[in-house]
């Protein structure tokens, strides 16, 4: 807030309109002030915060049977494509928490506009279309003028909402982000003492129904590092696409990197920080340094160097945390990704997501030494599992627990791969391996660029082990406790997994989700015994009867669970 005579300057919020309160001495209460702060933040009546109610004329199914057109009573806000309307029947919002997906709002009843002909006439994502008798239709749609006055105004009148970052500008004035309505900006004129409204992000107050405060950030390049003089880079973190560059004069604005992830060297420079939420720009470099709140740890990002840096490339088995993203899920799980979730330590736990962790050298080395530490995959004895002694490999190394004191024999090479396969005799490694080794590889500096590395061979074989349990297991050892002994037609390396009546959930993962699981073997074998311990005590009524069944993978990565057993 700014006083009206240009003398003092405060974050906190003025009175609405007209001039401020008294300045208020340091470290005492000003009541007059703590007043009509609060009177400011009130929403007008009969709406949530700096939404207008406007009555609708009518909804009508359109003809793709997916959209719906909207006829406004008088005209509204709504500009372009994108806003954020809540439609509500009789004075409820009308539809689920995500009407109409894709698409869809948040909030109960809010819908995107998808199409648009003017502030009176466009489109949402609706069906079916409200048809309840009486009919009274309205729309919740967000003002920003209520709390960030449009154009210019001088200091006497002027007020802000949920002010939040301060930066200068080149001629010496501040640049003001607020926390409202999907983040505002505006420029205080010291000069000509006036606040003009740069915009709001993505060119429109993409407000929720409830109109939440949004925590945003930005910063100011007030010496041209990065582009024209007094651009902005704006940050807003509850967004996918959640990085923007914003002209002062406010004439352009345009989205720059996404919120990011793990992304490699010679493809970005990490991203801006999953949710990221704060941002500094270079005085004397063309770079940019970032932090978010889910990837934590610094970014740093410059523009891309045409014929220099190499092309933007990206690989979403390593990148990804969905589906195709095995490398990235193994990396996270620290085990082969058929096994459950807890039962190795991750990797994580050992570099950080990206393979960069902050212990020093000498307690670990990070991914971008594996190249020089571990040139070859394999030890210089050959492609051969690691049994004992100091690993000098990278295949042995990850066998050994990558550093960790967790060995994981699971990540196994295949030393007589079936033939037929379409690969040269001899060891292979299995697919979970691969996975890990590819990931170290490719998140190096060496592996990126200027060559980026490919894939090791993996084992083809896609036969599921088979599982036989030996007549007369599972067989209980005591109350907490069930021995299984088990063979299989490969060579495997297992657990067991037990649920008790508790846990069986028919109609979601399955006859029975086992929830509680024995550790893993230490090798693999065709011969297998093994006792879980620790379960529900078996002597408690409704303890009893336990589920038992048995998982394994072989060397080349296929896996097989068998039949279910009761045990009580």
């Amino acid at each position: 807030m700014i006083s009206a005579d240009g003398t003092t300057v405060s974050t906190l919020v003025g009175r609405q309109p007209g001039i401020p309160p008294a300045d208020s001495a340091i470290n005492t209460y000003n009541s007059t002030f703590a007043t009509q702060t609060l009177l400011c933040a009130l929403p007008p009546a009969g709406s949530g915060p700096g939404l207008v109610n406007y009555a609708i004329t009518s909804i009508t199914q359109n003809a793709d049977g997916v959209h719906a057109d909207i006829v406004m009573a008088n005209p509204t806000p709504v500009n372009s494509i994108g806003w954020k309307i809540q439609i509500l029947v009789n004075g409820s919002p009308f539809g689920g928490s995500r009407p109409g997906d894709p698409g869809g709002g948040v909030d109960i009843g809010t819908y995107y506009v998808t199409g648009f002909t003017d502030n009176t006439h466009f489109q949402v994502p609706m069906n079916p279309v409200p048809s309840d008798s009486p009919l009274i239709l309205t729309a919740n749609i967000p003002n920003a003028d209520i709390y960030s006055s449009p154009g210019t105004v001088p200091f006497a009148t002027a007020y802000t909402a949920y002010p939040q970052t301060l930066r200068m500008t080149s001629a010496g004035n501040l640049v003001l982000g607020e926390a409202w309505y999907n983040q505002m900006l505006r420029e205080i004129n010291l000069q000509t003492r006036t606040i003009r409204r740069i915009g709001a992000f993505m060119n429109h107050p993409q407000a929720s129904a409830s109109a939440d405060e949004i925590f945003g950030w930005h910063d100011t390049d007030d010496v041209g590092a990065i582009g024209p003089v007094d651009d902005i880079l704006m940050f807003k973190t509850n967004g996918d696409t959640s990085a923007a560059r914003w002209s002062l004069a406010g004439d352009y604005f345009d989205i720059c990197p996404s919120d990011g992830g793990n992304l490699f060297a010679s493809e970005g420079t990490g991203g801006v920080g999953h949710y990221p939420w704060a941002v500094a720009i270079g005085k004397t470099q063309a770079r940019v340094l970032s932090v978010g709140l889910s990837n934590t740890g610094l970014f740093d990002w410059r523009p891309f160097r045409q014929g220099i840096d190499p092309v933007y490339i990206t690989d979403a088995g390593v990148t990804e945390t969905g589906d195709g993203g095995l490398c990235y899920i193994t990396w996270n799980l620290g085990t082969a990704v058929c096994f459950p979730f807890g039962l190795r330590p991750s990797f994580r736990a050992l570099y950080g997501s990206g393979g960069t962790h902050h212990y020093g050298y000498n307690v670990l080395p990070v991914l971008d030494d594996f190249p020089v530490l571990y040139p070859n995959d394999a030890s210089s004895s050959g492609l051969v599992p690691w049994v004992s002694g100091a690993p000098n490999g990278l295949v042995q190394f990850i066998q050994s627990g990558l550093g960790g004191q967790v060995p994981r024999p699971e990540f196994s090479i295949d030393d007589n791969p079936p033939a037929g396969t379409l690969l040269p005799p001899g060891p292979v490694m299995g697919r979970d391996l691969q996975k890990i080794v590819y990931f170290i590889r490719r998140q190096s500096l060496i592996g990126s660029y200027p060559t980026i590395v490919a894939a090791p061979p993996a084992n083809l074989d896609y036969i599921r082990p088979q599982i036989a349990i030996t007549s007369g297991y599972p067989q209980r050892v005591n109350s907490t406790s069930i021995a299984v002994h088990w063979t299989t037609d490969k060579q495997t390396i297992g657990l067991i997994c037990a649920g008790s009546p508790y846990s069986q959930n028919p109609s979601s993962f399955g006859p029975y989700p086992y929830n509680l699981w024995s550790d893993l073997e230490v090798g693999f074998g065709t011969t297998h015994a093994m006792t879980i311990s620790g379960l529900p005590d078996a002597s408690v009524p409704g303890n009893s009867p336990t589920h038992i069944a048995i998982l394994v993978k072989d060397k080349a990565g296929n896996w097989n669970v068998s039949a279910d057993f009761t045990v009580r």
